[in-house]
């Protein structure tokens, strides 16, 4: 159950993120970073699943695949 949630999750970030994927971020530097706020949902997602581990709430088992979604999410955006 715990990792059908994390899966949502990720989904829902996923779906949320479409729209700032598609504005583009100008840096300090001038340098425009698509999908700027998208790479900081995943960040966010991975630092919750890792709080989860750390609070008895999340197994390793449900960690490892909700880290593999989140990586393979991570690896479609490059």
């Amino acid at each position: 159950m715990k990792s059908l949630f994390v899966v949502a999750l990720a989904a829902t970030a996923l779906s949320s993120a479409a729209p700032a994927m598609a504005q583009q971020y100008e840096s300090r530097g001038g340098a425009v970073q698509p999908g700027h706020g998208f790479r900081e949902q995943l960040e966010s997602l991975e630092g919750r699943v890792q709080e989860g581990i750390r609070a008895g709430q999340i197994d390793p088992g449900e960690a490892a695949r909700a880290n593999r979604e989140l990586a393979s999410i991570r690896g479609e955006m490059e």
